[in-house]
């Protein structure tokens, strides 16, 4: 596993423990648009994300659910995408089926996936051309 994969698990599983701080608590929940919450620790995950995941690829541009799109993106070769909570109405109800979501685009091709649910602690990469890990198993079909 590459370097840069290993930074990223670390980074994404450190979002995890944010967003695990706010689970199943009380914590301030906005609608961006009707059925369509946002929550502290969305906030909190995206922050943490963007802050730790733009010192790792400084060169990437930045496109996520929680923060307002930068059209420089546009003009980048390598982009993070991002969905900070995937699952927020399920966050918010205290169901355990919701997880961070973080991709590296290379030229328009996805190089690199994590996606962690922090509270099963089940985590998922692929890598490109090394297949899909799920807790360090390799996933076949």
């Amino acid at each position: 596993m590459k370097q840069q994969t290993q930074d990223t698990i670390a980074i994404v599983r450190e979002a995890g423990r944010a967003v695990m701080q706010f689970y199943q608590s009380s914590f301030t929940v906005r609608d961006k648009s009707p059925d369509n919450p946002v929550t502290e620790a969305d906030i909190a995950s995206d922050t943490l994300l963007k802050r730790r995941l733009g010192k790792l690829v400084p060169q990437a541009g930045w496109l996520s659910e929680e923060t307002a799109d930068n059209p420089a993106r546009l003009e980048k070769n390598w982009l993070w995408v991002v969905d900070p909570i995937d699952g927020t109405k399920e966050f918010v109800m205290g169901i355990p089926e919701f997880s961070i979501s973080v991709a590296l685009v290379d030229a328009g091709l996805p190089v690199l996936g994590v996606v962690f649910n922090s509270a099963t602690v089940e985590l998922f990469v692929a890598e490109k051309r090394q297949g899909v890990w799920c807790n360090g198993e390799k996933v076949t079909a």
